[in-house]
C-alpha cells in the first residue's frame, strides 16, 4: 500500500488468528484517530475534508462536520476541534456545536483534572 498518499485503518484479531480487515482508507494531515464505543473518529483532507466517524460494526461512515480541520481530540463524550484558528466543541453525534475560543490558535491539548 502507498502510505505517502493514504492512511489505512485496519482491524486485526488481537490473538493473531485471522486476516486483517480494511475498515477505511483516509487521506489526512492529522495523524491520529480515536476509538470510542463502536465508532472510529478521524479527519479527512481534500474535497471531502472534515471530521468523520465510522461504525466498526456495519462500516457506515458519517460526516460530522465539513471543514478543513487542523486538529481534533475526543474526550468526555465531546469532540474538540481546531478550524481556521478557532477552537470549537460538539457532541459525538455532531449536535450542539459551539465555538470555545475565537483566537489565533495553532494547536491545543485538553487536560481533564479530577479532584
Amino acid at each position: 500500500r502507498d502510505t505517502d498518499t493514504a492512511s489505512y485503518i485496519e482491524r486485526i484479531d488481537r490473538y493473531g488468528n485471522g486476516d486483517e480487515e480494511l475498515l477505511t482508507t483516509i487521506q489526512t494531515n492529522v495523524k491520529k484517530f480515536y476509538i470510542y464505543d463502536d465508532y472510529i473518529y478521524y479527519v479527512k483532507d481534500g474535497a471531502k475534508s472534515g471530521i468523520y466517524r465510522l461504525n466498526v460494526n456495519n462500516l457506515h461512515e458519517e460526516n460530522l462536520i465539513q471543514a478543513n480541520c487542523d486538529d481534533f481530540q475526543v474526550d468526555s463524550n465531546k469532540i474538540y476541534y481546531l478550524v481556521q484558528n478557532y477552537l470549537a466543541i460538539m457532541n459525538l453525534d455532531a449536535s450542539e456545536k459551539d465555538i470555545i475560543i475565537n483566537d489565533n490558535l495553532s494547536n491545543f491539548i485538553i487536560f481533564r483534572v479530577n479532584f
